[in-house]
């Protein structure tokens, strides 16, 4: 029986303004400065991954993240998707528990959320600066199992990213969907 629904939060449920791509690129600068074995063409995930070779280096990448998300936030730019929306007041009304596992920093995630008006449908979120290792790494959803007592059997997890979001389902062995935040969302049995 379905008892907790995990959901991606940025390009799943909505979409925060980050330009990406300027983070992206102050990561390889860094990592270039640091001398840090890197494939430049690697996606943002991988590629921080790689730089945050030291715990120095790590914390300096989650830094420019950090900041960049943060400054998005500022400027009040987060993108409801509705069929998203819809969703999770269903899921909530059905008595389910619903959680966010999002490779964001906790304090723009949080702040995403309440811009978005959707906070109060959510009783937990575990983001990276909650966990050693994002997603693809499973380790955000074993961390949600394991503060609600419950089997990976009896859990969904939702996401958009085929790389990062599908990857940490399978490897938490919880049943995963992965979605287009336009489209339909699933029907949960």
């Amino acid at each position: 029986m379905l008892k907790l629904l995990i959901l991606d939060l940025d390009e799943t449920l909505l979409r925060m303004k980050v330009d990406w791509e300027k983070v992206r690129a102050e990561v390889i600068e860094y990592g270039r400065s640091q001398g840090a074995a890197f494939n430049s063409s690697d996606s943002i995930i991988p590629l921080s991954s790689a730089i945050s070779s030291t715990s120095e280096r790590k914390q300096e990448v989650d830094s420019i993240w950090r900041r960049h998300e943060l400054s998005s936030m500022e400027k009040s730019s987060v993108v409801r998707y509705a069929k998203a929306e819809k969703f999770v007041k269903r899921m909530k009304k059905r008595g389910l528990l619903l959680a966010i596992a999002s490779n964001n920093c906790h304090a723009s995630a949080e702040k995403a959320l309440a811009l978005s008006g959707l906070s109060s449908f959510f009783d937990l979120m575990v983001c990276r600066d909650d966990v050693s290792s994002t997603k693809p790494h499973p380790e955000m959803l074993l961390k949600i199992l394991d503060s609600f007592g419950i089997a990976k059997e009896e859990a969904v997890f939702i996401g958009n990213s085929e790389t990062s979001d599908a990857p940490a389902g399978k490897s938490a062995g919880i049943r995963t969907l992965i979605v287009n935040p336009n489209s339909a969302f699933p029907q949960i049995g």
